[in-house]
């Protein structure tokens, strides 16, 4: 994995591979949340001169970059940083630009308009770039909005759309474009395994909370039930 740290100095972008000072990337995401996350551990050794050339002042704001095999599998903004100790490391925690959705507001109108056609409208309002979005070709009549988040106004639209189409859709970001997807769709073969691609994993089963005997009482003590 590559790891390249993004950042625009007075209108000119840098792009510096700090794969090298990087001791953890830990990459996250889950169906209950919408933006994915990456947080990064960064070697902070003021004292070293290879570490202090390299003069990583990563900032929030900056962009973080994963890479694997030439493709890029995160792309997301720096919100927040960790400093362990004066040496140790620094831990970056940055989301994706879904994130951007998430926490932008807008007013709209919109009629006679498809879920698509909306989705670009936003994202480009928003500056956000649009990737593969899924067509529906079906218009809807009417969607007023006031102060709702861009990611809701985006899933507001395909649900409508989902009522002509019968499908349902997700919003996903590639890099650092917006890419809305039927659900379900296979986007491409992916294998994990514990000899290829996964260095650490956890499993837990329990019955701590299992109750398999239910067993119900009168008022004078009988037992009336055992279910």
């Amino acid at each position: 994995m590559r790891i390249n740290w993004i950042r625009n100095e007075k209108g000119i972008v840098y792009i510096s591979d700090i794969t090298e000072t990087v001791t953890s990337v830990a990459w996250s995401g889950s169906v209950s949340q919408a933006a994915r996350t990456a947080e990064i551990a960064v070697i902070n050794a003021p004292n070293d001169a290879n570490i202090a050339a390299l003069k990583l002042n990563i900032g929030a704001g900056d962009a973080i970059e994963l890479r694997e095999n030439e493709t890029v599998i995160f792309f997301g903004e720096v919100q927040s940083a960790k400093k362990t100790s004066e040496t140790g490391t620094i831990t970056y925690t940055c989301y994706d630009l879904l994130n951007h959705l998430l926490k932008s507001t807008g007013v709209y109108n919109f009629s006679d308009m498809t879920a698509e056609r909306i989705t670009k409208k936003v994202c480009a309002d928003l500056e956000i770039k649009t990737g593969s979005i899924a067509e529906t070709k079906a218009p809807i009549k009417k969607m007023i909005l006031d102060g709702d988040t861009f990611y809701d106004i985006i899933m507001k639209a395909y649900t409508k759309a989902s009522e002509q189409t019968g499908k349902k859709y997700i919003c996903r970001m590639y890099g650092a474009e917006l890419s809305v997807e039927e659900k379900g769709n296979v986007v491409k073969n992916f294998i994990l395994a514990e000899e290829y691609n996964i260095t650490n994993a956890a499993y837990e089963e329990t019955i701590e909370n299992m109750v398999n005997v239910v067993k119900i009482y009168d008022d004078k003590g009988a037992q009336v039930n055992n279910c």
